[in-house]
């Protein structure tokens, strides 16, 4: 089982709906990222792996449009590996 969480703010000056208002020049790049991960891992054998993982991802709400509230960006990883 795996927990993660993280965070990306590029621009610790600035937040929320300051960004994207005219004149303040703030752009998309300036937005701040959480991210709250689970992942399960299974071996079926030394050969055969399984993962699974799932990335919620959330951005802080601005003033540009489009990221006024929470954008549907979360990520589900699955991965099956085999050895040869």
């Amino acid at each position: 089982m795996v927990i993660k969480y993280d965070f990306y703010d590029p621009n610790t000056r600035v937040s929320g709906k300051e960004i994207g208002r005219l004149g303040a020049g703030f752009t998309l790049a300036d937005i701040k990222y959480n991210t709250l991960g689970f992942g399960y891992n299974y071996n079926f054998s030394e050969n055969i792996k399984l993962m699974l993982y799932y990335a919620n991802v959330k951005n802080e709400s601005s003033s540009l449009p489009g990221f006024t509230k929470d954008v549907r960006d979360n990520v589900l990883t699955t991965r099956l590996q085999f050895k040869f």
